[in-house]
């Protein structure tokens, strides 16, 4: 299976400036909040929000983006400049009331990244932390794959290719309206990401540890380019 299979949308972030443009999907997203600069990323180039500037790359709730009961799998190059009060990553609607699909965070207290997902729009119906890599440290690239199994019942998470830790959840997700966003939990939470962001890859599957392991590279990533 290729790395193009099922994949619905793939950010480089190797804009100077501006909005994030989607290079295999047509989800272009939005600067939101400010200016969010570029910077050296782990490929190519990142891009560099300030957790105090309230940035973030925003799209719309659309058919592409939403998830629902389904196998998926988001993966991401991240690089922390702050890890205090619990900074999102990204989510689907994880701010709003009613419309909350799942959220990926590090949970300061735990020193974790962790996912949930909701099953009811709500509340949080299910959690996996990365407990088998341990805690994140600043100023450092870390490759984060996590996803939903909708045929095994499972959420699961893994850091550098590493030993992934699972969550047996059966609940299921829902499909509900929104907004996807990358670096922040901008609605009601105000839960901003200060570090940087590059390689943002979003699967209507479940990548199999091969795969994440051919993403990682031995800790050099990928190019979007490689997947051609």
């Amino acid at each position: 299976m290729a790395l193009t299979d099922s994949l619905i949308s793939y950010w480089p972030l190797d804009e100077a400036s501006g909005n994030a443009l989607d290079a295999h999907g047509a989800n272009e997203l939005t600067e939101t909040g400010g200016t969010i600069a570029s910077a050296t990323g782990k490929v190519g180039n990142a891009r560099d929000f300030e957790a105090g500037d309230t940035e973030s790359f925003q799209h719309a709730d659309n058919a592409d983006l939403s998830t629902g009961n389904i196998d998926f799998t988001f993966a991401a190059w991240v690089n922390a400049e702050s890890l205090a009060d619990f900074p999102v990553i990204s989510h689907k609607g994880w701010g709003g009331s009613g419309i909350r699909e799942w959220v990926l965070y590090y949970d300061t207290s735990a020193g974790r990244l962790t996912f949930s997902v909701s099953d009811d729009g709500d509340s949080t119906a299910g959690t996996v932390q990365a407990d088998n890599f341990g805690a994140l440290s600043t100023g450092t690239w870390y490759h984060v794959v996590w996803w939903h199994d909708s045929v095994n019942n499972q959420l699961g998470i893994a850091v550098n290719a590493g030993t992934p830790n699972t969550f047996s959840y059966s609940a299921g997700l829902g499909d509900r309206a929104g907004t996807f966003e990358i670096g922040a939990s901008s609605v009601d939470q105000s839960l901003y990401w200060g570090g940087l962001f590059d390689e943002v890859g979003f699967w209507k599957r479940v990548l199999t540890s091969d795969e994440r392991t051919d993403l990682y590279n031995s800790g050099a990533g990928r190019a979007y380019s490689y997947f051609q």
